[in-house]
């Protein structure tokens, strides 16, 4: 609630167009209008402070780009143009950032958008912003969910977490060289998300992870949830084991994975499954949408009341902190 009034502070600097056509928070990527057409707006900036790794250069670049795109498809649209400012780590070669670009360049050419330029610079750690202008094909928000709604999820849980978990842990114990050589990898969910426009009543990314993600949703619709059979990616189910951590922590936690999570109302869930046998996509439905103040995730056999679950890492200077307070909630809930 913090970073969001803070948000809602500096917004409150700036005028808003009468072009600009939803409200601040209600979509992943702003839409706004221009000449009749209604168009998408995304920015996002990405630093070693997200504990992304930068060992993999291209899978880096293929992340970030991916990571930038999904606001556009989660809200509805396509990706028509692309652009970014890199300030590249001093320790980086040239290959590297070569490397890095061909990552960028592999997704805006997978969503058959086209790259406009940017800023470069450098920097002793690295920055990156994505900026990504798309067109609304069938207008979709965070908006719109409503009690009885399906809870639907792209792919597996855990991705960013697992990044995370990499960086935080596995730099000195004896396991770490094999684990480092893993390429944590995000999915473009471009294909899956011409679907999901056609039937979700409310859908977001999961750019902080599932739980901020369902929050979000169900805070913005003033409705609850209750999630059950999410599927963790089994890398990352394997590394919580292994560092002694409960699972919980990749969903709980805010390294997000960048997959869709969204709804879709009763009366069009045996159309939407139909189609998602026909076309062969992961999609899994992971819960339901309930009245307010119902916030419940089932961890196999444990059931996590989340009301009152307000552990956010940007109120922590260590991240291992914020880990050990969430490790905390779970153990006493």
């Amino acid at each position: 609630m913090i970073e969001k009034q803070l948000i809602e502070r500096i917004i409150s600097c700036f005028p808003k167009s009468s072009l600009h056509n939803n409200q601040f928070f209600e979509s992943d990527a702003e839409v706004f209008t221009f000449k009749d057409q209604k168009l998408l707006l995304t920015t996002d900036e990405f630093s070693s402070e997200d504990l992304f790794r930068d060992n993999h250069p291209f899978q880096l670049g293929k992340n970030l780009a991916i990571a930038t795109i999904s606001d556009i498809l989660a809200s509805g649209g396509d990706p028509l143009f692309y652009a970014h400012s890199m300030a590249i780590s001093k320790k980086w070669k040239d290959d590297f950032v070569i490397e890095l670009s061909n990552g960028i360049a592999n997704t805006v050419k997978y969503v058959n958008a086209g790259f406009l330029g940017g800023d470069l610079g450098t920097s002793e750690n690295w920055h990156y912003t994505g900026i990504a202008i798309g067109e609304v094909v069938q207008p979709l928000s965070r908006m719109g969910a409503k009690p009885g709604d399906a809870v639907y999820f792209t792919g597996k849980a855990g991705a960013g977490n697992l990044e995370a978990a990499i960086y935080l842990y596995f730099d000195k114990i004896l396991i770490g060289k094999l684990i480092n050589s893993y390429k944590t990898e995000f999915h473009c969910r471009y294909n899956e998300a011409k679907l999901v426009r056609k039937y979700a009543s409310a859908c977001i990314d999961t750019s902080d992870g599932v739980f901020n993600g369902i929050d979000t949703i169900c805070t913005l619709n003033k409705c609850g949830f209750h999630l059950e059979n999410i599927p963790v990616l089994q890398e990352a189910a394997l590394a919580a084991k292994i560092i002694g951590k409960p699972e919980a922590l990749m969903i709980l936690g805010e390294c997000g994975e960048y997959e869709l999570l969204f709804t879709i109302p009763p009366d069009k869930i045996n159309d939407f499954k139909k189609e998602i046998k026909t076309l062969h996509f992961n999609i899994n439905r992971i819960g339901t949408i309930k009245e307010n103040n119902i916030k419940i995730i089932n961890f196999g056999k444990k059931e996590l009341n989340l009301q009152g679950f307000e552990i956010s890492a940007r109120s922590f200077v260590n991240v291992k902190d914020y880990l050990a307070k969430i490790i905390e909630f779970i153990k006493t809930a």
